[in-house]
Protein backbone atom coordinates (compact mmCIF):
# COMPACT_ATOMS: atom_id res chain seq x y z
CA UNK A 1 0.00 0.00 0.00
CA UNK A 2 1.55 3.34 -0.73
CA UNK A 3 1.21 6.28 1.99
CA UNK A 4 2.84 9.60 1.84
CA UNK A 5 6.17 9.61 3.69
CA UNK A 6 5.07 12.10 6.16
CA UNK A 7 2.15 10.56 7.26
CA UNK A 8 3.83 6.75 8.19
CA UNK A 9 4.18 8.36 11.83
CA UNK A 10 0.23 8.73 12.25
CA UNK A 11 0.13 5.22 11.72
CA UNK A 12 2.84 3.36 12.64
CA UNK A 13 2.73 1.66 15.95
CA UNK A 14 6.37 2.79 16.94
CA UNK A 15 4.58 6.32 16.92
CA UNK A 16 3.18 7.48 20.46
CA UNK A 17 -0.29 7.18 21.38
CA UNK A 18 -1.33 10.85 21.23
CA UNK A 19 0.20 11.42 17.85
CA UNK A 20 -2.07 8.59 16.40
CA UNK A 21 -5.15 9.42 18.54
CA UNK A 22 -5.25 13.35 16.98
CA UNK A 23 -5.27 11.32 13.85
CA UNK A 24 -7.70 8.93 14.22
CA UNK A 25 -9.88 12.09 15.48
CA UNK A 26 -9.04 13.74 12.31
CA UNK A 27 -7.80 16.66 14.15
CA UNK A 28 -4.23 16.46 12.03
CA UNK A 29 -4.14 18.56 8.43
CA UNK A 30 -4.68 16.59 5.77
CA UNK A 31 -6.07 15.71 1.81
CA UNK A 32 -9.50 13.75 1.97
CA UNK A 33 -7.70 11.17 0.60
CA UNK A 34 -4.34 10.76 2.83
CA UNK A 35 -8.03 11.61 5.67
CA UNK A 36 -9.12 8.51 4.62
CA UNK A 37 -6.46 6.26 4.05
CA UNK A 38 -5.19 7.09 7.46
CA UNK A 39 -8.30 6.33 8.95
CA UNK A 40 -8.70 2.96 7.31
CA UNK A 41 -5.23 2.23 9.06
CA UNK A 42 -5.80 3.60 12.29
CA UNK A 43 -9.15 1.73 12.74
CA UNK A 44 -6.53 -1.28 13.32
CA UNK A 45 -4.28 -0.10 15.79
CA UNK A 46 -3.19 -1.70 18.98
CA UNK A 47 -4.41 0.45 21.24
CA UNK A 48 -8.63 0.41 21.50
CA UNK A 49 -8.63 3.87 22.15
CA UNK A 50 -7.23 4.70 18.61
CA UNK A 51 -9.08 1.89 17.21
CA UNK A 52 -12.26 3.51 17.78
CA UNK A 53 -12.28 6.97 17.34
CA UNK A 54 -10.30 6.05 13.90
CA UNK A 55 -13.46 3.94 13.28
CA UNK A 56 -16.13 6.45 14.03
CA UNK A 57 -14.20 9.30 12.39
CA UNK A 58 -14.63 6.91 8.98
CA UNK A 59 -18.04 6.14 9.87
CA UNK A 60 -18.62 9.88 10.18
CA UNK A 61 -16.77 11.05 6.75
CA UNK A 62 -18.94 13.72 4.59
CA UNK A 63 -20.36 12.96 1.06
CA UNK A 64 -17.85 15.71 -0.20
CA UNK A 65 -14.65 14.31 1.78
CA UNK A 66 -15.61 10.41 0.74
CA UNK A 67 -16.15 12.09 -3.01
CA UNK A 68 -12.69 14.32 -3.14
CA UNK A 69 -11.01 11.16 -1.75
CA UNK A 70 -12.08 9.00 -4.45
CA UNK A 71 -11.71 11.24 -7.05
CA UNK A 72 -8.11 11.97 -5.91
CA UNK A 73 -7.68 8.05 -6.12
CA UNK A 74 -7.53 5.51 -2.95
CA UNK A 75 -5.95 1.87 -2.14
CA UNK A 76 -8.13 -0.78 -3.54
CA UNK A 77 -8.72 -1.86 -0.25
CA UNK A 78 -9.30 1.50 1.28
CA UNK A 79 -11.88 2.29 -0.99
CA UNK A 80 -14.11 -1.60 -0.76
CA UNK A 81 -14.06 -0.24 2.76
CA UNK A 82 -15.51 2.96 2.26
CA UNK A 83 -17.98 1.31 0.25
CA UNK A 84 -18.66 -1.35 2.90
CA UNK A 85 -19.32 1.13 5.74
CA UNK A 86 -21.04 4.06 3.38
CA UNK A 87 -22.67 1.91 1.17
CA UNK A 88 -24.29 2.98 -2.12
CA UNK A 89 -23.75 6.61 -1.44
CA UNK A 90 -19.76 6.03 -1.53
CA UNK A 91 -21.02 3.72 -5.00
CA UNK A 92 -22.89 6.25 -6.22
CA UNK A 93 -20.35 9.38 -5.49
CA UNK A 94 -17.37 7.17 -7.07
CA UNK A 95 -19.65 7.55 -10.60
CA UNK A 96 -21.20 10.71 -9.89
CA UNK A 97 -19.13 13.64 -11.40
CA UNK A 98 -18.05 16.30 -9.06
CA UNK A 99 -20.29 19.34 -10.11
CA UNK A 100 -23.09 17.19 -9.76
CA UNK A 101 -23.12 16.14 -5.91
CA UNK A 102 -24.94 17.03 -3.67
CA UNK A 103 -24.18 20.18 -1.30
CA UNK A 104 -25.51 18.74 1.84
CA UNK A 105 -23.01 17.90 4.55
CA UNK A 106 -24.26 17.00 8.13
CA UNK A 107 -23.38 19.13 11.11
CA UNK A 108 -22.33 15.51 13.09
CA UNK A 109 -19.19 15.07 10.95
CA UNK A 110 -16.43 16.85 12.06
CA UNK A 111 -13.74 14.27 10.44
CA UNK A 112 -15.21 15.19 7.02
CA UNK A 113 -16.00 19.28 7.27
CA UNK A 114 -12.08 19.10 8.80
CA UNK A 115 -11.03 17.48 5.54
CA UNK A 116 -13.23 19.52 3.08
CA UNK A 117 -11.03 22.59 4.61
CA UNK A 118 -7.91 20.73 3.49
CA UNK A 119 -9.40 19.51 -0.10
CA UNK A 120 -7.24 22.41 -2.16
CA UNK A 121 -3.75 21.42 -0.35
CA UNK A 122 -1.09 20.15 -2.87
CA UNK A 123 -0.18 17.00 -4.41
CA UNK A 124 2.96 14.92 -2.43
CA UNK A 125 5.84 16.43 -4.18
CA UNK A 126 9.21 15.51 -4.02
CA UNK A 127 9.62 16.61 -0.61
CA UNK A 128 7.01 14.12 0.32
CA UNK A 129 7.15 11.25 -1.88
CA UNK A 130 4.65 7.90 -1.74
CA UNK A 131 6.72 5.51 -0.04
CA UNK A 132 5.26 1.67 0.57
CA UNK A 133 3.98 0.76 4.01
CA UNK A 134 3.47 -2.34 5.56
CA UNK A 135 0.17 -3.24 7.22
CA UNK A 136 -0.50 -4.77 10.05
CA UNK A 137 -1.48 -8.45 10.32
CA UNK A 138 -4.70 -7.55 11.10
CA UNK A 139 -4.94 -4.97 8.38
CA UNK A 140 -3.79 -8.17 6.02
CA UNK A 141 -6.41 -10.39 7.01
CA UNK A 142 -9.28 -7.48 6.69
CA UNK A 143 -7.80 -6.83 2.82
CA UNK A 144 -7.84 -10.54 2.12
CA UNK A 145 -11.48 -10.66 3.41
CA UNK A 146 -12.59 -7.42 1.61
CA UNK A 147 -11.13 -8.73 -1.62
CA UNK A 148 -12.41 -12.65 -1.19
CA UNK A 149 -16.09 -11.42 -0.44
CA UNK A 150 -15.88 -8.87 -3.57
CA UNK A 151 -15.31 -12.47 -5.32
CA UNK A 152 -18.14 -14.03 -3.48
CA UNK A 153 -20.56 -11.61 -3.98
CA UNK A 154 -20.56 -12.07 -8.10
CA UNK A 155 -20.56 -16.49 -7.55
CA UNK A 156 -23.41 -18.08 -8.40
CA UNK A 157 -25.06 -20.78 -5.64
CA UNK A 158 -22.70 -23.67 -7.29
CA UNK A 159 -19.67 -22.10 -7.22
CA UNK A 160 -20.36 -20.97 -3.39
CA UNK A 161 -20.81 -24.50 -2.35
CA UNK A 162 -18.06 -25.66 -4.39
CA UNK A 163 -16.16 -23.01 -2.37
CA UNK A 164 -17.60 -23.82 0.62
CA UNK A 165 -16.61 -27.47 0.50
CA UNK A 166 -12.95 -27.20 -0.37
CA UNK A 167 -12.02 -23.80 0.33
CA UNK A 168 -9.98 -22.27 3.15
CA UNK A 169 -10.09 -21.13 6.43
CA UNK A 170 -10.85 -17.11 4.89
CA UNK A 171 -13.67 -18.69 2.78
CA UNK A 172 -15.07 -21.04 5.38
CA UNK A 173 -15.60 -18.39 7.78
CA UNK A 174 -17.66 -16.27 4.82
CA UNK A 175 -19.80 -18.79 3.64
CA UNK A 176 -20.58 -20.44 6.80
CA UNK A 177 -22.89 -17.33 7.59
CA UNK A 178 -24.46 -17.37 4.02
CA UNK A 179 -28.32 -17.39 4.64
CA UNK A 180 -28.76 -20.20 2.14
CA UNK A 181 -28.65 -23.40 4.07
CA UNK A 182 -26.94 -25.45 1.26
CA UNK A 183 -23.81 -23.16 1.51
CA UNK A 184 -23.81 -22.90 5.45
CA UNK A 185 -24.01 -26.67 5.57
CA UNK A 186 -21.41 -27.15 3.19
CA UNK A 187 -18.85 -24.92 4.55
CA UNK A 188 -19.29 -26.82 7.78
CA UNK A 189 -18.57 -30.24 6.06
CA UNK A 190 -15.56 -29.20 4.36
CA UNK A 191 -12.91 -31.49 5.76
CA UNK A 192 -10.80 -28.85 6.61
CA UNK A 193 -12.65 -27.29 9.28
CA UNK A 194 -10.69 -26.79 12.63
CA UNK A 195 -12.42 -27.75 16.08
CA UNK A 196 -11.78 -24.18 17.23
CA UNK A 197 -14.04 -22.75 14.04
CA UNK A 198 -16.62 -25.10 15.74
CA UNK A 199 -16.46 -24.31 19.10
CA UNK A 200 -16.94 -20.76 17.78
CA UNK A 201 -19.98 -21.61 16.46
CA UNK A 202 -21.16 -23.27 18.92
CA UNK A 203 -20.28 -20.45 21.21
CA UNK A 204 -21.79 -18.23 18.97
CA UNK A 205 -25.47 -17.57 19.98
CA UNK A 206 -26.63 -16.34 16.50
CA UNK A 207 -25.41 -19.61 15.07
CA UNK A 208 -28.33 -21.17 12.76
CA UNK A 209 -30.18 -24.44 14.71
CA UNK A 210 -29.42 -26.09 11.41
CA UNK A 211 -25.96 -25.66 12.05
CA UNK A 212 -26.04 -26.56 15.61
CA UNK A 213 -27.96 -30.15 15.09
CA UNK A 214 -24.96 -30.86 12.34
CA UNK A 215 -22.59 -30.53 14.95
CA UNK A 216 -24.35 -32.19 17.52
CA UNK A 217 -24.40 -35.49 15.23
CA UNK A 218 -20.82 -35.36 14.70
CA UNK A 219 -19.21 -37.85 17.20
CA UNK A 220 -15.48 -36.34 16.80
CA UNK A 221 -16.66 -32.81 17.54
CA UNK A 222 -18.77 -33.92 20.43
CA UNK A 223 -15.44 -35.86 21.82
CA UNK A 224 -14.23 -31.72 22.68
CA UNK A 225 -15.57 -31.18 26.12
CA UNK A 226 -15.92 -27.04 25.18
CA UNK A 227 -17.80 -28.11 21.82
CA UNK A 228 -19.98 -30.08 24.27
CA UNK A 229 -20.41 -27.54 26.52
CA UNK A 230 -21.42 -24.45 24.67
CA UNK A 231 -24.14 -26.51 22.95
CA UNK A 232 -25.40 -26.91 26.45
CA UNK A 233 -25.45 -23.45 26.78
CA UNK A 234 -26.52 -21.76 23.78
CA UNK A 235 -29.92 -20.90 23.47
CA UNK A 236 -30.27 -21.84 19.82
CA UNK A 237 -29.52 -25.43 20.62
CA UNK A 238 -32.57 -27.84 19.75
CA UNK A 239 -33.69 -28.79 23.83
CA UNK A 240 -33.67 -32.22 23.10
CA UNK A 241 -29.68 -32.12 22.12
CA UNK A 242 -28.84 -29.32 25.08
CA UNK A 243 -30.31 -32.14 27.94
CA UNK A 244 -28.81 -35.22 26.46
CA UNK A 245 -25.37 -33.61 26.48
CA UNK A 246 -26.14 -31.66 29.52
CA UNK A 247 -25.18 -34.94 32.11
CA UNK A 248 -21.94 -35.35 30.40
CA UNK A 249 -20.86 -32.16 31.76
CA UNK A 250 -18.84 -31.55 35.22
CA UNK A 251 -20.51 -30.55 38.60
CA UNK A 252 -18.51 -26.54 38.09
CA UNK A 253 -20.55 -25.98 35.05
CA UNK A 254 -23.64 -27.77 35.93
CA UNK A 255 -23.73 -25.23 39.00
CA UNK A 256 -23.00 -22.18 37.22
CA UNK A 257 -26.23 -23.59 34.19
CA UNK A 258 -28.63 -24.07 37.18
CA UNK A 259 -27.79 -20.33 38.85
CA UNK A 260 -27.86 -18.82 35.07
CA UNK A 261 -30.74 -16.49 33.55
CA UNK A 262 -29.57 -16.44 29.93
CA UNK A 263 -30.59 -20.32 29.28
CA UNK A 264 -33.82 -22.00 28.64
CA UNK A 265 -35.76 -22.62 32.64
CA UNK A 266 -35.95 -26.87 31.74
CA UNK A 267 -32.44 -26.40 31.04
CA UNK A 268 -31.16 -24.46 34.55
CA UNK A 269 -34.00 -27.36 36.15
CA UNK A 270 -32.27 -30.02 34.87
CA UNK A 271 -29.02 -28.92 35.76
CA UNK A 272 -29.95 -28.60 39.42
CA UNK A 273 -31.86 -32.09 39.29
CA UNK A 274 -28.31 -33.88 38.19
CA UNK A 275 -26.30 -31.89 40.75
CA UNK A 276 -28.80 -33.14 43.16
CA UNK A 277 -28.89 -36.45 41.94
CA UNK A 278 -25.07 -37.13 41.99
CA UNK A 279 -24.74 -36.17 45.60
CA UNK A 280 -27.23 -38.91 46.45
CA UNK A 281 -25.10 -41.31 44.25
Amino acid sequence: MKLRKSLVKFVSGDSPKEVRLAAAQGLVEMTPGDLVTVLFLLSHDADTEVSRAAKRSFEELTADTISSAVEAGLDPFVLEKLTAVHGERAAELKTTPRGERSEKTSEAEPAGERAEEKADEPEPGPEDPETDYTPSQDEVEEFEELSLLKQIENMTVGQKIKMALTGDKAARVILIKDSNKQISTSALKNPRITEDEVLKLTSTKGTPEELLRLIAVNREWVKNYQIKSTLVTNPRTPLRIALKFLSQLHDKDLISLSRSKNIPNVVATSARKTLEWRKKH
